[in-house]
This record gives C-alpha cells, structure tokens and sequence, in this order.
C-alpha cells in the first residue's frame, strides 16, 4: 500500500467490495432494490437541470 494509507496503516476495502451490514437484497423498500433508499438523493439530481461543459481557464 502507498500514499498516505500506507504511512498511516490504514484498511482499505478493495475497490470492487461491497460494504455493507447485511447480504444484498435482505433489506429492501417495498418494491423496490437494495439500496433505493437513497432514491431522495437520486430524485434531487434527476431533478437538476443539466448544465453544460466547464469552460477551461486560461493558461
């Protein structure tokens, strides 16, 4: 392990680990996938208007 993790003994799960308390699918809203319950956060988004490209900065 490098960076900064490394120096502090950090555990890092691997990058393909899914995190979480019980199996996939135990827990679910009614209806609906295992995690939906961020379904709040995701309607916020879907409702934001979809902004251009950042223009770059000069050099």
């Amino acid at each position: 392990m490098s960076g900064t993790a490394g120096r502090h003994a950090a555990r890092v799960p691997p990058p393909d680990a899914v995190v979480s308390v019980l199996a996939q699918g135990r827990v679910v809203p009614a209806g609906r996938g295992h995690f939906a319950v961020l379904t709040p956060y995701l309607r916020r988004w879907e409702a934001m208007e979809v902004r251009g490209p950042l223009h770059r900065s000069p050099a």
